[in-house]
């Protein structure tokens, strides 16, 4: 019996904390109760969500936790609403950060590291940080994982990409300064000790 402010919604809404998958809340069937067979001392204290659960009904809907019937989803907003709204997004900024942060990891550590140490280090940077969104998740926050993690695929493999190129171009250039060598020496000449 009491009003939720909208402003505790956010600007664009609220995440829903969905406690499980389908099945998580109990449920019991409509007849049933219609027909006094359910102990009416079960509902006593509880909020009760009418809905039907049958898919063919075509009232589901796609969560985080799989496939849910609408009265579940309804259920699962409620306890969201009654428990104050415990998940968060981090943030526009923070977001942004996150996305910089890891896409120029690989750029900064190429400047001292191989292709190899910086591929180990990028896969083991993606899983800290796929571990990082995990715990922040469980502490309410959600942090983005696909941008961060996208920044930090591409920033490996353009770093790749130029390592080849450089690695290229060096064996090009070497290339020509011998071939350039073999043209000035001829049958005769001294090079150090050895006669050609």
């Amino acid at each position: 019996h009491r009003t939720i402010p909208s402003g505790d919604f956010g600007g664009s809404g609220a995440w829903i904390d969905f406690r499980g998958p389908a099945g998580t809340f109990p449920t019991v069937s409509f007849s049933k109760v219609v027909q006094g067979k359910i102990d009416p001392s079960f509902f006593r204290g509880k909020i009760v969500v009418v809905g039907a659960t049958e898919p063919n009904l075509h009232d589901v809907a796609n969560t985080s936790t799989g496939e849910m019937a609408g009265a579940e989803v309804h259920a699962n907003t409620i306890y969201t609403i009654l428990h104050g709204f415990p998940l968060h997004s981090s943030g526009t900024i923070v977001d942004i950060l996150l996305v910089l942060a890891l896409a120029l990891f690989v750029p900064l550590i190429s400047l001292r590291l191989g292709p190899l140490p910086v591929m180990g280090a990028s896969v083991a940077l993606g899983g800290v940080y796929a571990v990082v969104v995990q715990l922040a998740f469980n502490g309410g926050t959600i942090l983005p994982f696909l941008y961060p993690q996208l920044g930090l695929l591409l920033s490996l493999i353009g770093s790749l990409v130029v390592h080849y190129r450089t690695v290229e171009a060096q064996l090009l250039s070497l290339s020509e300064a011998i071939d350039r060598l073999v043209e000035q020496i001829s049958i005769g000449d001294k090079i150090g000790r050895a006669h050609v």
